[in-house]
């Protein structure tokens, strides 16, 4: 990618996360990097190719940020609290997910394929291993955890939008709380 393309990249990203996708102008893109419109609709075609390489970028840098978090230690808890807390830094962009969701459903629903493609086969990948090392129940399928992580992922997401950040916040620990403790009591679970 040349030079000029990725900063109209990375100026877009900044607007579109800062000041949300409707309140966003080509012309504020355009002025900001600084060219001219025709060279941004030259590069994207349309503020909605400009949103969608966006979300490409983000998809990738968090898929990356994934990786890293997997690969940076062998406890499961550690590992997981880390994902969760990545997550919820995705929530300071609220409006922008609200607003690709509502507006551009098509590209909200890539996001969610690629997290479903590329990102959920890794932490499948991750969860086997924890299995081998004894850290994680052996009598769960990893595609069953998977699963539940990827809708808990999915849920967190559509209620971010929906009812907001703290909400989903509340949320997102209740949800890893569960998935790591289980449902029953402490002091039952050994009875």
């Amino acid at each position: 990618m040349n030079r000029k393309k990725q900063r109209v990249l990375e100026i877009g990203c900044h607007l579109f996360f800062e000041n949300g996708i409707r309140d966003t102008s080509m012309s504020q893109v355009a002025a900001a990097v600084p060219v001219s419109k025709m060279t941004i609709y030259k590069y994207f075609q349309s503020k909605e190719g400009l949103i969608e390489e966006v979300c490409e970028k983000v998809a990738h840098e968090h898929h990356m940020q994934m990786k890293m978090i997997l690969e940076s230690s062998d406890d499961v808890l550690d590992i997981m609290s880390k994902l969760s807390c990545e997550k919820q830094l995705r929530t300071r962009y609220e409006q922008f997910f609200h607003e690709l969701m509502t507006e551009y459903p098509l590209i909200f629903n890539k996001i969610m394929e690629y997290q479903r493609n590329h990102m959920m086969p890794e932490f499948e990948l991750f969860i086997f291993r924890a299995q081998q090392k004894g850290t994680i129940r052996k009598d769960i399928a990893p595609q069953i955890i998977t699963m539940f992580m990827a809708c808990m992922n999915e849920f967190i997401t559509r209620m971010m939008t929906s009812e907001g950040l703290s909400s989903a916040r509340n949320a997102a620990d209740q949800m890893l709380n569960l998935l790591c403790y289980g449902i029953i009591a402490p002091e039952r679970r050994h009875e």
